[in-house]
């Protein structure tokens, strides 16, 4: 069985979910003005989907949905990809977007997603993803070997729970970014930006960020903080670092290595501890009262 749509399709009422089982084809309009609508049995759009209100939600729940070149998703709702695969080759402009399936994004052009969350199953680019609001990264997989994504958090992040993994493409934080649990283990060459007025928050002891494979690089352009735990937080790939580094409390790490033209503060009570081969440039400044260690 298969649903073709080449007309009108609206969710007018109802704040429950409405469910299409089968595959479906859309070549026309769907709008849903309140609810949800669950696309469950996969198929393609060649035109236009809306979800016109906050309260209004897309959801893609098994199978693979292919979303063509010249067709969009947009509007002030949410879509949810809970499993399945969805394949993206449209104009996304949307106020929500949470993955725990497979998503690829492969649109020539940019996508506008007010807030991302990514908690499980594989997020990949070929474009620039744009996020006004906040992009929340609880688990799962972003980017893959060889990815030219961009992820532009303008918002800010929030990185805790599970284990993630960034396999490729760059992340670049605009706002500020709170770690607070769970390492990201980074394979391939992914690249982490903290953007010159952005702000990256250790909320807490442990490996924020783990070396598993490949050169993944962290890079400082704005501040970097550890402001919460009296034990010791570790940045755990080459970390670059152009500007500022507080240690506020307890003990942030470096193990393995990068090169830093900026500063570092360590106030009485705190440390700072290098590991691997680390170059701190002419210019550059480790400053306060703290303690210093430095191992091969």
């Amino acid at each position: 069985p298969l649903v073709v749509n080449s007309g009108s399709l609206r969710k007018l009422s109802g704040t429950g979910v409405n469910t299409v089982t089968v595959p479906f084809n859309n070549g026309g309009l769907v709008e849903i003005q309140t609810g949800a609508l669950s696309l469950n049995g996969g198929g393609t759009n060649t035109a236009q989907f809306t979800c016109s209100s906050s309260a209004a939600g897309l959801r893609f729940n098994g199978a693979t949905y292919t979303l063509s070149i010249g067709s969009s998703i947009s509007g002030p709702g949410s879509v949810s990809v809970l499993s399945g695969t969805v394949n993206l080759q449209s104009v996304v402009a949307i106020g929500a977007w949470t993955n725990s399936g497979t998503l690829n994004f492969n649109t020539l052009t940019g996508a506008y997603i007010t807030n991302l969350t990514v908690t499980a199953g594989i997020l990949s680019a070929s474009n620039t993803i744009v996020v006004p609001g906040m992009f929340a990264w609880t688990g799962g997989t972003i980017g893959s070997a060889g990815s030219i994504m961009t992820l532009l958090a303008n918002g800010g992040i929030t990185l805790n729970g599970a284990t993630r993994n960034f396999n490729g493409g760059t992340l670049v934080n605009n706002g500020t970014a709170v770690w607070t649990a769970g390492s990201i283990f980074c394979n391939n060459a992914p690249l982490f930006s903290n953007a010159p007025t952005a702000s990256f928050e250790l909320q807490a002891d442990g490996t924020a960020v783990t070396l598993n494979s490949g050169s993944p690089l962290f890079v400082n352009s704005g501040t970097l903080r550890k402001s919460v735990g009296t034990g010791t937080s570790t940045i755990g790939i080459a970390c670059n670092n152009s500007s500022l580094v507080q240690v506020q409390t307890g003990t942030l790490s470096f193990s393995a290595g990068g090169t830093s033209s900026g500063q570092f503060t360590t106030p009485r009570g705190t440390g700072l501890s290098f590991a691997g081969t680390h170059m701190l440039q002419s210019g550059s400044l480790v400053g306060g009262p703290g303690a210093m260690s430095g191992a091969s």
